[in-house]
């Protein structure tokens, strides 16, 4: 594939509409999360390990699969992978304004 030969690896690349995760982004709404997550005990961390003011916790990265899974398994990954990479997924949950929402 031209595409590939001529942006993996060297030049970054923006793909939409290869998914619908509408559904996944619905369930991750605040009041959803807390319906059918809110008796969940989860393990929060600051963003950064460096930061001098640590006031702001967030869950990310520390997900039990087993727990989470209902959710997980709505998302629908990316049809695309770089030759000879497999993908690598993270989800986190944070306060409105900021940095993140949902990585992946």
């Amino acid at each position: 594939m031209e595409t590939t030969s001529r942006y993996a690896y060297s030049r970054p690349v923006i793909l939409r509409g290869l998914t619908d995760n509408t559904r996944f982004r619905s369930s991750c709404s605040k009041s959803t999360l807390l319906e059918e997550y809110g008796e969940r005990r989860v393990r929060l961390s600051t963003a950064n390990t460096y930061s001098y003011r640590k006031d702001t916790l967030y869950f990310f990265g520390d997900n039990n699969f087993t727990e989470w899974k209902s959710l997980f398994e709505q998302y629908e990954f990316p049809p695309y992978v770089l030759p000879r990479t497999s993908g690598a997924y993270s989800f986190g949950i944070a306060g409105r304004s900021l940095d993140f929402f949902l990585k992946t």
